[in-house]
C-alpha cells in the first residue's frame, strides 16, 4: 500500500477516535511540525503530543471527521513525500453539522524497521492578498471525502458521504471497468462473490456478497454510458444509494466520485461500514485504469 495513503487513513482514524496516542504514534521522535495555527514551528513529538491533546480536549463531545483531497506521493525504499488538501468537519453528539476548515498539508515520510512515520508535516493556506487572511475554506470541500451526518424533521437519519479521486485515464476506459460488473472484484477487495442478472443497464440487479458476510441484491436505478451509474440497496428500513460518476477535466484526466446518501434508522451505524473502504477501491481503481 502507498505508505502515504497508509498514514493518512490512520490519522482520520486516530483524530475520529480523539486517540492521543495512536495519533502521535504516526511521527518520529524528532519530528518537525510547520502547524498553521499559533507558533512557526514544534520541534519534537513530545511537543506535538501537547499540541494534539489540547486539540482533542477543546473539541469536548463533538466528533471530528477528517477528509482528503487530492492526494498524491512519490515514494522510494527509505523516504515518501505526500501532499492533499484536507479538510476538518465538526459535527455535535447527535451528528448535526457545526463548522469545517480545510488548508494544505504535506508530509515527509522516513521509514525505519519497516515503519512508516512522519518526520516533517507543513500546513499552509492561502492568504487573501487583499484583506491578508487566510482562506480557510475550500471553494471545492465538498468533493472531499466528508461525512455529513444530519437529522430529518421527520425523524428519519440520513447519511452523506463524498469521495473521489483523480485518474489518468478517458471516461471510456473507465466506463469499461464500471460496466464489467464481473470484473469488479480485480479492483475491489471488498467483492468476494458478485452477479449480475442482465445487461448493465438501469432497472438490472446484481447479487453481492463481501467476504465473510451475507449476499444482497441492488438495482441499477441509473446507468448513463460513459457517465457514471448509481445503484440502489434497501437493508431492512434503511436505504442506500451510492452514485458512481466520471467527471471529465480540462486537463484531460477523469475524476471519478463515489456519492453516497443512506436514509433509515440505521444510517448512521450503517454508512461508516459501506464506505469505509472507499478510498482503498478508488485507489485499485486508479491503479487498473492507467495501467491500460
Amino acid at each position: 500500500m502507498d505508505p502515504f495513503a497508509q498514514v493518512i487513513d490512520a490519522y482520520k482514524a486516530a483524530v475520529l477516535a480523539k486517540d492521543v496516542n495512536a495519533f502521535v504514534s504516526l511521527y518520529d521522535d524528532n519530528v518537525v511540525v510547520f502547524d498553521l495555527w499559533g507558533t512557526w514551528a514544534m520541534r519534537g513529538v513530545a511537543s506535538w503530543r501537547h499540541a494534539i491533546g489540547e486539540w482533542f480536549s477543546s473539541v469536548g463531545s463533538e466528533q471530528v471527521v477528517v477528509s482528503f483531497r487530492d492526494a498524491s506521493s512519490l515514494a522510494s525504499d527509505e523516504l515518501a513525500v505526500g501532499h492533499a488538501i484536507v479538510t476538518y468537519a465538526a459535527f455535535s453528539p447527535e451528528g448535526t453539522p457545526l463548522r469545517s476548515l480545510s488548508n494544505r498539508l504535506t508530509m515527509t515520510l522516513k521509514r525505519s524497521q519497516g515503519t512508516w512515520r512522519i518526520v516533517h508535516e507543513h500546513t499552509s493556506a492561502p492568504v487573501d492578498p487583499s484583506t491578508l487572511k487566510a482562506e480557510i475554506h475550500y471553494k471545492d470541500a465538498t468533493k472531499c471525502s466528508t461525512p455529513h451526518l444530519s437529522t430529518q424533521t421527520q425523524g428519519a437519519v440520513m447519511w452523506t458521504h463524498e469521495e473521489s479521486i483523480d485518474i489518468t485515464a478517458t471516461p471510456a476506459r473507465i466506463w469499461r471497468l464500471f460496466a464489467d460488473v464481473p470484473g469488479w472484484k480485480s479492483w475491489n477487495a471488498g467483492i468476494e462473490r458478485i452477479e449480475l442478472h442482465g445487461p448493465f443497464t438501469t432497472g438490472a440487479t446484481f447479487t453481492m456478497q463481501p467476504p465473510g458476510m451475507d449476499a444482497f441484491v441492488s438495482t441499477l436505478i441509473d446507468v448513463q454510458e460513459h457517465t457514471g451509474f448509481t445503484d440502489e440497496t434497501v437493508v431492512d428500513d434503511t436505504r442506500v444509494i451510492v452514485e458512481h460518476r466520471i467527471e471529465s477535466q480540462a486537463s484531460g484526466q477523469s475524476r471519478v466520485v463515489y456519492s453516497t446518501r443512506i436514509t433509515g434508522p440505521d444510517a448512521e451505524e450503517i454508512g461508516p461500514m459501506v464506505t469505509g473502504d472507499f478510498g482503498d477501491v478508488l485507489r485499485a481503481l486508479k491503479e487498473m485504469a492507467e495501467r491500460g
